[in-house]
């Protein structure tokens, strides 16, 4: 139980403060941006001036229920691209790139850990957002057979029937060089999608 209760709390902390911790690296360098203090939520950095711009990518499902599921299948997931807030001098349009292979989610599997992003991809990957319109792409996970066996393990191993496992990465290209940028740092929020066994 408290094994399970640790986890939930990473993995959440990880999912919240990501956002933030490197857009304070990022201002440490920057002479125009001040530090991000730890705030409850990257809305909450925004009304603050700590970012000029937030974009929130939403799923359809905030849960995917796969009881019963078999080995083989492909779930195919709405994806919500919000550009939620702007200020001047931000960018009134921006690209984002969903990449998998800048993050790691790893739960335990037996004697070794399984990569959820191996089982991930999103289409389209690139897409470009603004503030009138709210841009659609596709989560797909690959139900495989080690994948299945992965998440029915943890969830006898930490007696739970929800894990919030699937996470997303998406980042701008607008962000690169944030130091020669007229704008402050632009946070892109990816909820979670919780694993109902």
């Amino acid at each position: 139980m408290i094994k399970k209760i640790l986890f939930i709390i990473t993995l959440v902390a990880v999912i919240v403060l990501s956002p933030l911790l490197i857009s304070q690296y990022l201002a440490s360098n920057n002479p125009h941006t001040e530090p991000v203090p730890m705030v409850a939520s990257p809305e909450e950095a925004f009304k603050k001036g700590y970012s000029d711009a937030l974009i929130i990518v939403e799923p359809e499902n905030k849960t995917i229920d796969i009881t019963g599921l078999q080995a083989s299948q492909v779930i195919k997931i709405k994806l919500y691209v919000k550009y939620v807030a702007r200020r001047d001098p931000a960018p009134k349009s921006l690209e984002v790139i969903f990449d998998l292979n800048k993050t790691s989610t790893l739960i335990p599997y037996k004697n070794r850990y399984v990569r959820v992003e191996d089982y991930l991809s999103v289409k389209p990957n690139r897409v470009l957002v603004s503030e009138d319109k709210i841009t659609i792409v596709y989560l797909y996970i690959n139900l495989t057979k080690e994948f299945l066996d992965a998440l029915k393990y943890n969830k006898v191993a930490y007696g739970s029937s929800s894990l919030p496992l699937i996470s997303i990465h998406a980042y701008t290209p607008s962000n690169n060089n944030i130091e020669e940028k007229p704008y402050k740092y632009i946070i892109i929020y990816c909820e979670p999608i919780g694993v109902i066994l």
